[in-house]
């Protein structure tokens, strides 16, 4: 059985067409349009793999699930990623570099069928995700406001660091 089949009978057609035009929409955008920087990925053996991956990367089954109207909860999703998706084998190129390095991918791997251990911060992506699936449009407009603020507050931090003149600057 392929990797879609397997999601069909647990999420039914109508959602497995959901991922795949979502994650065709997202392979799409970008500054250039008439510039694809999938065109030469590789897309493995089981193409599904492929696009479930560029929907997690874009977080459509957590945050933005709604939007892309597909009615399984993101615990479901995950549930049946780790058990039945096996990513930990995926053959092709990943898709997003981005999401990899930061480790969204991570909390969808069954990392003991793999044969390794569950990388650091794993866990704390699972609390994102559920979170960010749980949430109002208000709640989380709120939450990316205090986010910025911190980053804001990092990166002056950062700036006043590199602007000494002073002799105690990094140059």
């Amino acid at each position: 059985m392929s990797i879609r089949d397997s999601f069909v009978e647990h999420f039914g057609e109508d959602n497995a067409v959901r991922v795949e035009e979502a994650a065709l929409m997202h392979m799409s955008e970008g500054p250039f349009p008439h510039l694809d920087p999938h065109a030469d990925d590789k897309w493995g053996s089981d193409h599904f793999k492929y696009l479930f991956l560029v929907c997690i990367a874009r977080d459509c089954f957590t945050r933005w699930r709604a939007w892309h109207t597909m009615d399984m909860s993101y615990e479901d999703v995950l549930a049946w990623a780790l058990e039945h998706g096996d990513l930990h084998d995926f053959d092709g190129d990943v898709p997003d570099f981005l999401a990899l390095m930061a480790g969204a991918y991570n909390p969808w791997i069954n990392w003991a069928s793999r044969g390794d251990e569950e990388p650091e911060h794993t866990e704390e992506f699972r609390v994102r995700n559920l979170e960010w699936a749980n949430m109002s449009e208000v709640e989380f407009a709120a939450r990316r406001v205090v986010d910025m603020e911190s980053l804001k507050a990092t990166m002056e931090k950062g700036m006043e660091l590199l602007n000494r003149h002073d002799g105690e600057g990094p140059l």
